[in-house]
């Protein structure tokens, strides 16, 4: 179903904005992830042009303030995706038993003409759930689906 509704979303009659918002919205919902974000890129150097994020619940974007920039340097360089734990960034802690709040994460670059247009970020906090293999391969279904539509 999720296959099916991402290729509705590509085909909608809307602008590429809220294709952008209504596919990071099915992929919170179906990974049960806590946030995600698209981040694209320019041809020639790889340098962010423009990211867009959503967490969770929220019917508005949000800033992509949980991104690890080692871990979006590392897909770039590698040209694939891959899921992981984030040992790195802390962003909270448990207030109660002042833990770290590690990420669980998925990258998974989207690639049009053999050149990486952008990558999706994909994250939930381990103490909630530990993406997969299984998770991994729904989501580059998903994003493979998707990057048929970047704008370039």
């Amino acid at each position: 179903m999720a296959i099916l509704d991402v290729i509705q979303i590509a085909n909608e009659n809307i602008n590429y904005t809220e294709k952008v918002f209504a596919f990071l919205g099915r992929v919170i919902e179906v990974l049960e992830a806590e946030k995600c974000a698209l981040i694209e890129f320019d041809d020639s150097n790889k340098k962010i042009v423009n990211s867009y994020a959503r967490s969770r619940l929220n019917l508005r974007w949000v800033e992509p303030d949980f991104i690890n920039e080692n871990i979006v340097e590392k897909i770039l360089h590698k040209g694939e995706g891959e899921f992981l734990i984030d040992w790195e960034s802390i962003s909270e802690k448990n207030l109660n038993l002042n833990m770290p709040d590690w990420q669980s994460v998925i990258a998974i670059p989207l690639i049009s003409n053999n050149q990486i247009k952008a990558l999706v970020y994909i994250t939930v906090p381990i103490k909630e759930k530990e993406f997969d293999y299984n998770n991994y391969n729904l989501a580059k279904a998903l994003c493979d689906i998707f990057s048929t539509i970047l704008e370039t």
